[in-house]
């Protein structure tokens, strides 16, 4: 009941900003969703262990190619116990798989670990920023991707944006999938 109440006030809290409220009480997250972000797509992932909240960034010009970039942001929370964050990097980096070119470890204040890779998807190339969470055996991998000329523009909107995000864990025990 506590859970709930939380994040009533923390919806009501991000309407008076313009913001608009994420919020997930079963699968216990919250965060504030930026003016001009698209919501693409919420649902159970091709790999039924995870759901993904998919979002675009408002389009931003880039010098580097020549073009409007819409950078995106992933949630995604894990349906299955996740007992260490050992086990959450793991997951992360299987689903990276051999797309992954480089990696490198970040120091963050916002979440349990933080690191910037160097992908490929489709022939071309990508720089992502992943922070892992992990909360009451529940883990969350949250992704923001661009390109290599529109990374740096980005960042600061991607980290308010991870400022504003609240993970508790899944209230319910892993034997019921939330819905």
């Amino acid at each position: 009941m506590k859970t709930i109440l939380l994040f009533q006030c923390l919806a009501l809290f991000a309407l008076r900003l313009g913001a608009e409220p994420l919020v997930d009480v079963n699968r216990g997250i919250s965060a504030d969703i930026p003016s001009g972000w698209t919501l693409y797509g919420k649902a159970t992932a091709q790999d039924p262990n995870r759901f993904i909240y998919d979002y675009g960034m408002p389009k931003i010009s880039s010098k580097l190619e020549n073009q409007e970039i819409e950078n995106a942001v992933a949630v995604m929370i894990l349906d299955q116990p996740c007992d260490s964050i050992s086990d959450l990097v793991a997951i992360q980096e299987k689903w990276t798989g051999n797309r992954l070119l480089s990696r490198e470890n970040l120091k963050t204040e916002f979440s349990d670990r933080a690191k910037r890779e160097i992908i490929t998807e489709k022939g071309l190339q990508y720089t992502t920023r992943v922070d892992l969470l992990r909360r009451n055996r529940t883990g969350y991998i949250i992704v923001f991707t661009a390109t290599a000329g529109t990374y740096e523009q980005n960042l600061g909107r991607y980290l308010d944006f991870l400022k504003s995000f609240k993970a508790t864990g899944r209230p319910k025990e892993f034997s019921q999938p939330a819905p």
